[in-house]
């Protein structure tokens, strides 16, 4: 019996997502959409850690005068997947029948910023389970950030970048995901925005890296720089592909350019061998393989720095001086930046060829201009994505 009264609530509640008596927020997904949801902001508060911080600032606004319009506009989350995300909250059922598997990693994401955490665990679990699908759309995975789950960076750090068309879910049915009331989500912060009626407001993803080499902490401060030397605005949100790691790709400059050219903007992160120091460069243009010995390239928003481990305000970041001589494309070394401001050079344990010497970038990072060697280096593919709506 006590089940069946279950079923009539779990019911009433879902007629509440199709029927917008007594709703007092419409939700708008996409700034240029025009597709509308009805929802009730006592259920949204309820169900969803993220909704609830976001309205709980807005409680005198929706008290009063016409129900109001809230803009959601996210990447990738369509009408289509708010609509399940939106019925999840009301009743706890997700229908995943007939999706392709990139429109389940985008839904996992749309959960992750609603901070439904048993629905991530659910659609986390569905997709480890698939691990060839996972290889298939490893690119994509790294590309939305959703490689900072657990289980799932586990899985992807046994794949290479292999992107193939999506394959669809045909024999997934609706299922219900229990909830646990206690459960605490981390909420992201948020950015809010009022004009008139509408509601605006994006949360600004935490930054992650799959990194060996380097922290959360370290990733927020080098994102800074890139946004402060390209002069862009600090609420574009970033993802971090990771393209080679020499100790596990092979460290050759014919690896490096195996895996790092023609990927556009990356990341160069070096550890030196003996010394620790963290050293790297950000490279707004494409790596690219040159016939002759040294052939450079130009750019006005290219730097190379060292990180203080014990005083990251220590940190030292050095913008390219001579442009024209920015990034040096040989195919016979790694990564390098300027006429040897920062060259990666040789293999592991066989030459000591790396070096450091100021020229073309205007400081130096390093005290020494002699050579050294290097115990591992990482290159990052840079993705980035304006999160904030003006």
């Amino acid at each position: 019996m006590s089940t069946d009264l279950l079923k009539k609530l779990s019911q009433d509640y879902t007629n509440l997502v199709e029927n917008s008596k007594f709703a007092d927020i419409s939700i708008q997904v996409g700034k240029n959409s025009k597709t509308y949801f009805h929802a009730h902001s006592l259920i949204l508060r309820i169900r969803s850690a993220y909704f609830r911080e976001v309205l709980s600032r807005f409680e005198n606004i929706l008290a009063f005068g016409p129900e109001k319009v809230i803009l959601f506009d996210k990447p990738n989350t369509t009408p289509k997947l708010f609509e399940i995300l939106l019925r999840y909250i009301y009743d706890s059922t997700v229908d995943l029948t007939n999706l392709e598997f990139s429109e389940i990693i985008f839904l996992l994401w749309g959960a992750h910023e609603l901070c439904l955490k048993e629905l991530c665990n659910y659609i986390k679990n569905i997709i480890i389970k698939n691990t060839d699908l996972v290889r298939k759309h490893f690119s994509l995975i790294n590309r939305e950030g959703l490689s900072n789950f657990t289980k799932l960076a586990t899985l992807c750090k046994k794949f290479d970048e292999n992107d193939v068309d999506d394959i669809k879910f045909n024999n997934m049915s609706t299922s219900k995901v229990s909830t646990v009331t206690d459960s605490k989500p981390t909420i992201t912060k948020t950015t809010y925005a009022i004009t008139s009626n509408l509601i605006q407001f994006t949360p600004t993803c935490q930054l992650t890296i799959q990194s060996n080499i380097i922290e959360q902490k370290h990733i927020v401060l080098i994102v800074k720089w890139i946004n402060e030397i390209s002069n862009l605005n600090q609420t574009i949100f970033y993802t971090f592909n990771l393209l080679q790691r020499a100790s596990r790709h092979g460290s050759c400059s014919k690896k490096f350019h195996a895996w790092c050219d023609a990927k556009g903007p990356t990341l160069v992160i070096i550890r030196v061998k003996d010394t620790g120091e963290i050293l790297g460069g950000y490279n707004p243009i494409d790596w690219c393989k040159e016939t002759s010995k040294n052939v450079f390239h130009s750019t006005s928003t290219s730097f190379i720095f060292s990180l203080n481990l014990q005083n990251l305000d220590n940190s030292i970041v050095s913008k390219v001086i001579d442009t024209k001589h920015a990034i040096k494309q040989n195919k016979y070394t790694g990564p390098s930046f300027g006429i040897n401001d920062l060259k990666i050079c040789g293999e592991f344990n066989e030459n000591e060829k790396s070096r450091c010497r100021k020229n073309s970038y205007e400081k130096p990072i390093r005290n020494s201009t002699e050579f050294f060697s290097v115990d591992d280096y990482e290159v990052f593919q840079v993705f980035r994505k304006s999160i904030l709506q003006n």
